[in-house]
């Protein structure tokens, strides 16, 4: 099985060989894990740390089709508080679990179920590591997947005008699109800074809105990379995005594609399915939420992910729970196309 015949890695044949005995290694070592069930059991290996029936709350109805039957898919992998699951989230998480997986019967959008609250997703990503925790650079991986999609939303949308990167993190996508006439969002104490041409302002997003300089109808694009499946109560957030949005404006957004080929291989052990991701949309299942809101799509690609070679180890080694080996520096910091099955969509606003 060669790991690498899917990913243009343009390396010295050196490096390439290297890479490809290790990525072989972890993952024939992953599937023996997952014949022998391991998956299926990962759960017994964290300790229970508090009830999760209370401080979590149960979905009741599908966000995508309002259905009310679910099924489980996958059991929870954590048990613990908030608090807690902090060590587990974003980039530069300690390990790798999920919580219950559930399908709803009537239309097949997944999700996590049960949640914490919004008011705790809050609290864990103040709390959850940060770049600077480890020793893995991912700058350059950002830079490149920044560049790509900053070349498909001109190509897609046009003449861009007024945008909101929503979720925009360190302001990746505002760089490469060096325009002022983009702004930033990020969840974080309320404040504003700059970034390249473009100011990032940061606050929680559900109370901004509306307020100066996210006034209804102001904007002419709104992006969200890597955002949507992070978020609680996404319909009121898609919502309040809608309102900002001129009549005919655009909005594109990435998310894990749960339909794809690599997902439907993985099974169990897809490392996408994380603590912090809630939802898990396949692309007839992002179209029909997107209806709802008032949205029709108008392209739609399947995009990798730009990641240095040591963080596509470190998580292969995490989401299996097998050893992380040593890798020297200059492999380690290589940049990798990985084909995670990353959904890209953008949407017009109908009126």
């Amino acid at each position: 099985m060669r790991t690498l015949d899917m990913v243009d890695l343009r390396l010295s044949n050196l490096h390439h060989r290297r890479l490809n005995q290790i990525l072989h290694t972890l993952i024939t070592q992953a599937l023996h894990s997952a014949s022998e069930g391991y998956l299926a059991n990962c759960a017994q290996s964290i300790e229970p740390i508090m009830d999760v029936n209370a401080g979590m709350r149960y979905l009741t109805e599908c966000l995508v089709c309002s259905g009310t039957s679910f099924t489980s898919c996958m059991e929870s992998t954590f048990a613990g508080s908030p608090q807690q699951a902090a060590r587990f989230f974003l980039a530069n998480r300690q390990g790798v679990v999920h919580g219950r997986i559930q399908r709803c019967n009537d239309c097949g959008f997944t999700f996590t179920n049960p949640q914490f609250f919004p008011h705790d997703y809050d609290e864990i990503y103040t709390h959850a590591p940060k770049p600077t925790d480890s020793k893995i650079n991912l700058h350059a991986g950002d830079a490149r997947r920044f560049k790509r999609l900053a070349r498909l939303v001109r190509s897609d949308v046009g003449n861009v005008g007024r945008f909101l990167d929503f979720g925009c993190g360190r302001g990746g996508f505002l760089l490469a699109m060096d325009d002022p006439a983009g702004i930033g969002f990020e969840l974080e104490e309320r404040g504003i800074f700059s970034v390249g041409r473009s100011q990032i302002k940061t606050g929680h997003f559900l109370d901004m809105a509306g307020s100066p300089g996210f006034e209804e109808g102001s904007f002419d694009l709104i992006t969200s990379f890597d955002v949507f499946e992070h978020l609680p109560d996404l319909d009121q957030y898609v919502h309040a995005l809608s309102a900002l949005l001129k009549p005919g404006g655009h909005l594109v957004i990435t998310v894990p594609d749960i339909g794809r080929w690599n997902a439907k291989l993985a099974g169990n052990g897809w490392n996408m399915y994380l603590l912090e991701h809630l939802w898990y949309f396949n692309r007839q299942t992002l179209r029909a939420f997107m209806r709802r809101a008032g949205f029709h799509e108008i392209h739609h690609r399947i995009l990798p992910y730009d990641a240095p070679v040591a963080h596509i180890v470190r998580r292969v080694a995490q989401t299996y729970k097998l050893p992380v080996p040593e890798l020297g520096p200059k492999l380690s910091s290589i940049v990798v196309p990985v084909p995670i099955g990353l959904m890209y969509g953008a949407f017009k606003l109908e009126g």
